[in-house]
C-alpha cells in the first residue's frame, strides 16, 4: 500500500485520515470512512459533474434533480453506508473534545504544507485556511 501512495499521491481525505488518526487514538480504516463524505462534499465544487454520477450507482433516485442536488445525495449515500456499519460519522461522536478538536485545526495547516505540499496538485480542490476549517468543522460536528 505505501508503495502505492509513493507512486500518486492522495487527496485531501486520506491526509486527513493520516493525521486524524495518531492524533486521537482513531483506527486508519475509520478514519478513511468518516472522512469520505466530508471530503466528497469539501470537492464537489470542483467536480460535480462526477461526484452527482455517483448518487445512481449507490443507490439514490436523482431523476429530475439538479447537479448539485444529485451530488449531496452521493455524500448522503456514503452517510447512510457509513451508519448501516455503525461507524461513526463525526469526531465527536469518537469523543474528541472541542478543545483538542481546536488544537488540531491550528496545526493541520501547517501539517498540510509540510507532508502534504503536493495537495494543490493531486486533489481536485486546492486547499484554503477557510475551506479546510469548514471541513474540518463538519467532520467534528457530523451530519
Amino acid at each position: 500500500g505505501g508503495l502505492c501512495m509513493i507512486l500518486v499521491p492522495t487527496n485531501i481525505g486520506h491526509t486527513l485520515s493520516e493525521s486524524l488518526g495518531p492524533r486521537f487514538g482513531i483506527p486508519h480504516g475509520v478514519a478513511c470512512g468518516l472522512v469520505t463524505p466530508y471530503q466528497i462534499e469539501y470537492n464537489m465544487p470542483a467536480c460535480m459533474d462526477r461526484v452527482s454520477r455517483l448518487a445512481s450507482y449507490l443507490g439514490k433516485d436523482v431523476h429530475g434533480l439538479s447537479q448539485r442536488e444529485s451530488a449531496m445525495k452521493t455524500v448522503e449515500a456514503v452517510i447512510e453506508l457509513l451508519k448501516d456499519l455503525e461507524m461513526p460519522t463525526s469526531l465527536k461522536e469518537l469523543d474528541v473534545s472541542r478543545e483538542e478538536f481546536s488544537s488540531f485545526k491550528t496545526v493541520f495547516p501547517d501539517i498540510l504544507n509540510e507532508r502534504y505540499s503536493y495537495l494543490p496538485e493531486w486533489n481536485p480542490r486546492g486547499p484554503t485556511e477557510e475551506n479546510i476549517d469548514d471541513l474540518l468543522e463538519k467532520m467534528w460536528k457530523g451530519k
